[in-house]
């Protein structure tokens, strides 16, 4: 018995979600993911290096009560970064757009270095669909 096309749908954008979002935790992790990891530059925390901005941003966006301590959970930070990527770039976003707004916030079409984020992301990415 197939799937119906919705179940599909759905499917394929939580394979792509997840795929992008391991890219993004190995990108930030230099290669390794890390929810403990900690840029005190940056006061960015967790698998995906998420800066308290960014904590307050989704609370607005989404109406949720996420604390600076959730950035240490790695499923709460994929809860955040699905808020924040559906709210500015849409759920069926390209990866490329997802991947550098979270780098750059909502001005990411203004920020070169975003692209170099991208780039790195995407290599990440290939290397997971190789180890299939």
């Amino acid at each position: 018995m197939s799937l119906p096309i919705c179940a599909k749908l759905s499917l394929e954008l939580l394979v792509d979600t997840l795929t992008l979002w391991n890219g993004v935790c190995l990108h930030e992790g230099g290669g390794r993911i890390n929810p403990r990891a900690f840029n005190r530059a940056e006061n960015a925390a967790g698998v995906a290096q998420i800066r308290p901005i960014c904590v307050r941003d989704v609370n607005r966006i989404a109406r949720a009560r996420f604390a600076l301590a959730d950035r240490w959970n790695p499923q709460r930070s994929f809860e955040m970064f699905v808020a924040y990527t559906t709210y500015y770039v849409g759920l069926w976003a390209p990866p490329e757009h997802k991947a550098r707004l979270w780098n750059g916030g909502p001005g990411w079409r203004r920020k070169q270095a975003t692209v170099g984020y991208w780039l790195g992301v995407r290599k990440h990415m290939s290397a997971q669909s190789v180890r299939k």
